[in-house]
């Protein structure tokens, strides 16, 4: 019996936990394996089914989608760690998204409701049985890919899926750094390169610019869409063929299995079309005699998705001028993700950079997982992943609720991780014997606006006068984009600390406004210093 305590019976695992597609990896005798999943495909659609014939994962689960696609959750990606409120529901999901106190969730026939950090997790036991079939070992460290762009809620429920999904130890690295792991395995650890990877996937894009030298990789800028990938072109595609044939039909309406084969249709129509010129779509509706036929090529495909095609370049564009760049200087292009397959991508990609700096050597749909593999293989042979020195950004604002209910920023957007930051704070009324601090996230200047992510009260002061007591609020962010905040009584040594984990399988996503403290309770700077 495998024990986790043996070492020669453990291994760890990368997985790249994608919006349309996932895909795992480890490494064997010093080479990137891509593990295989039950239908023997190394690229596994993120779908899960529950319905009453049980649960099911992958590609069974997408091959249920057109029969049952009320039960089946797909892209669910675009739904972690989001209000209801953020999201659109002009698209037609096929499953029933509902508001489940002011968060997404999901209701299916035979279990609700339904969360999408329990679709990630759902997809992540499914990839570690794969591996362990594979290896023949338990998978006990996992790295897990996300997008650049994820916030911490984002981040701390797809940690919170893993280690639902079994998973012991988790670090969570950023989609297009793991990319430039995988392009950086081979090279010699002398070079010194300027990356630019472009990440156009099935749900997001993603462009990041790194300084890599040697195993130091340092983000210098970041740009990202969250809807931006090919599930989106999928539905442009759609929409194409409905036009086309509503002028033949005024009246044709489909129904929710029937909207569900086409999307599938235009998927393969539009995958076909990165080998193909063109590519034949037929679809059977119930009230028509005749199949829906339209032949789709690449200049369709080009119209009709060109705004998104441009809109990757601009954003690639808009994040080498942050780093301070011209594409002159860009040492390598590293091209991954599904989309960016599309001919015309390459053809725009082309007119932007030369042969020389275009680098297609890495498998599209595979690179990321590699990579992330290549850092678990690393962090269990070491025990330690600092070996690798990854700093990245901070993708959203931190900071504090002020006793007239605006947002203190401790932490801005865009600064470089690891870091710790320190406020001196103090009471702010006469013989005040509690402080609550209330830690938020996001961009605006009214805290209930922003979200809410925890607390941390420090209680049993000693009674004094408004402004007399030594406090401190400490913030610490780690390079797993984990926060611990801790606050201090310098008076009499008290310490209250919280790792804030605040995302549970549906949690207190909520915002400032419903977890506002009382003026009593609040606080006052003293003044401030920085550590990093």
């Amino acid at each position: 019996m495998m024990s986790p305590d043996d070492e020669d019976c453990t291994s760890s695992i990368g997985i790249d936990l994608g919006t349309t597609y996932s895909c795992a990896a480890i490494f064997e005798d010093s080479e990137p394996n891509v593990i295989s999943d039950s239908t023997g495909k190394t690229k596994t659609p993120s779908v899960v089914c529950f319905s009453q014939e049980g649960l099911s994962v992958g590609t069974s689960a997408k091959n249920r989608r057109i029969l049952q696609p009320k039960n089946c959750v797909y892209n669910s990606k675009r739904f972690l760690g989001r209000r209801y409120s953020e999201i659109d529901l002009t698209e037609n999901w096929g499953y029933e998204i509902v508001n489940y106190g002011g968060e997404v969730a999901f209701r299916v026939d035979v279990e609700t409701p339904l969360s999408p950090m329990r679709v990630s997790e759902e997809i992540l036991r499914y990839l570690k049985n794969c591996a362990e079939d594979h290896t023949g070992k338990m998978i006990t460290k996992s790295v897990i890919t996300v997008p650049a762009r994820f916030n911490h809620v984002q981040r701390q429920a797809t940690l919170n899926a893993a280690k639902n999904a079994g998973f012991e130890q988790v670090f969570l690295l950023n989609e297009p750094t793991a990319a430039a792991l995988a392009f950086h395995h081979g090279m010699n650890d002398a070079d010194e390169k300027y990356v630019v990877v472009y990440d156009f996937g099935g749900g997001t894009f993603d462009v990041s610019v790194l300084h890599v030298r040697g195993r130091n990789f340092t983000a210098l800028a970041a740009c990202g869409d969250a809807h931006l990938g090919g599930a989106d072109i999928d539905q442009l595609l759609v929409k194409f063929c409905l036009n086309k044939w509503r002028k033949l039909y005024p009246d044709l309406n489909l129904t929710v299995e029937e909207h569900q084969k086409l999307l599938h249709l235009c998927e393969s129509a539009k995958e076909g079309l990165s080998s193909a010129k063109s590519k034949h779509v037929e679809l059977y509706v119930s009230n028509l005699a005749e199949p829906l036929v339209i032949d789709l090529n690449r200049d369709d495909l080009k119209r009709e998705a060109e705004s998104l095609f441009q809109r990757t370049i601009d954003l690639m564009n808009e994040a080498i001028t942050r780093a301070g760049l011209q594409p002159s200087q860009i040492d390598h292009v590293v091209v991954v993700g599904g989309s960016s397959r599309i001919p015309h991508v390459r053809e725009l990609l082309s007119d932007c950079f030369t042969k020389d700096q275009l680098s297609y050597g890495l498998n599209e749909d595979e690179a990321v997982a590699i990579g992330a593999a290549k850092l678990a293989n690393h962090w269990k042979a070491r025990s330690d992943i600092r070996d690798f020195v990854i700093q990245e950004f901070v993708s959203a604002s931190l900071g504090l609720q002020t006793s007239d209910k605006k947002m203190l920023v401790v932490i801005a957007k865009g600064e470089r991780l690891p870091l710790m930051k320190e406020l001196k704070v103090t009471t702010v009324k006469n013989s005040q014997t509690k402080v609550i601090f209330v830690v938020l996230e996001g961009e605006c200047e009214q805290a209930a606006e922003n979200s809410y992510l925890g607390q941390v009260v420090l209680s049993n002061l000693q009674p004094a006068p408004a402004g007399k007591l030594n406090l401190r609020i400490q913030f610490v962010f780690n390079v797993n984009s984990m926060l611990v905040v801790s606050a201090y009584d310098d008076d009499t040594g008290e310490k209250q600390e919280a790792a804030l984990n605040c995302y549970g399988a549906f949690s207190m996503l909520n915002t400032a406004e419903s977890c506002s403290t009382d003026y009593d309770d609040s606080f006052s700077l003293r003044n401030s210093c920085r550590k990093d």
